[in-house]
């Protein structure tokens, strides 16, 4: 009788700790989430004040069209390169060394970076 109290016991503290730590999942997801919309948000609204600037400076004269856009889309293809590597070391993934932060621990990828925040 003992040892089922002490099994039902373990049981139930073992369910009270993962439904904590799926609570903690939980508000984790929702905070990024959140950052997510954030992000986006300002990405939008940077996108929008990158076309009306590049819209003034053509209407007055200031850049060619044509060559401008030429320029982002290299500026942009250059990004995109691929270039050196780097392993995280929590979680071991090889990632473009441009998206990786170095820490005490090693190169940590900025999505590892981003929910250590």
């Amino acid at each position: 009788m003992a040892s089922s109290q002490v099994f039902l016991d373990k049981f139930q503290r073992r369910m009270i700790r993962d439904e904590s730590l799926a609570e903690g999942a939980s508000l984790e997801v929702g905070q990024l989430t959140l950052q997510v919309r954030q992000l986006r948000q300002t990405i939008n609204e940077l996108t929008a004040t990158v076309a009306v600037l590049a819209d003034a400076l053509a209407e007055r004269g200031g850049i060619d069209p044509v060559a401008f856009e030429t320029r982002i889309n290299a500026v942009l293809d250059a990004q995109r390169a691929v270039g050196p590597t780097e392993k995280c070391v929590k979680c071991g993934r090889t990632v473009p060394a441009r998206l990786t932060n170095v820490t005490f621990e090693g190169a940590v990828c900025d999505v590892c970076q981003a929910t250590e925040s």
